[in-house]
C-alpha cells in the first residue's frame, strides 16, 4: 500500500488529479477532487506534495489499514492518518487522509 501511496503523489506532484483519484475509494473520490483542484488552483498542490514524509503502518483492525503520514508546515511536523480500505473488488484503495 505504501507504494500505492508513492505513485499517488508521483501522479499528484504532476498534478494529473485524476489519475491520482483512482487511488481513492469511489465515496471519497468527489472530495479529494474538489481538494486536490483547489490546492493546484492556488499553486500549492506541488508543495504539499513535497513535504510529505514516510509511511508507517499503525493497525490493521480488519476492516482497513490505518498508516501514520508525516509532513513539515512552518517547521512544524504534523500527523495524518490514511485509511484503506477494500473496494468491492478487494482492491486496496484511500478511504481518507
Amino acid at each position: 500500500m505504501c507504494e500505492k501511496f508513492w505513485t499517488l503523489s508521483s501522479s499528484l506532484l504532476q498534478t494529473q488529479i485524476e489519475d491520482a483519484l483512482d487511488f481513492f475509494s469511489g465515496r471519497s473520490q468527489s472530495v479529494y477532487r474538489n481538494n486536490f483542484r483547489l490546492l493546484a488552483n492556488e499553486g500549492l498542490l506541488v508543495q504539499a506534495i513535497e513535504k510529505m514524509g514516510l509511511l508507517r503502518l499503525v493497525e490493521y483492525d480488519g476492516y482497513g489499514v490505518i498508516y501514520d503520514l508525516r509532513t513539515l508546515k512552518d517547521n512544524m511536523e504534523y500527523s495524518f492518518q490514511v485509511l484503506f480500505v477494500q473496494d468491492s473488488n478487494g482492491i486496496w484503495k484511500i478511504l481518507n487522509f
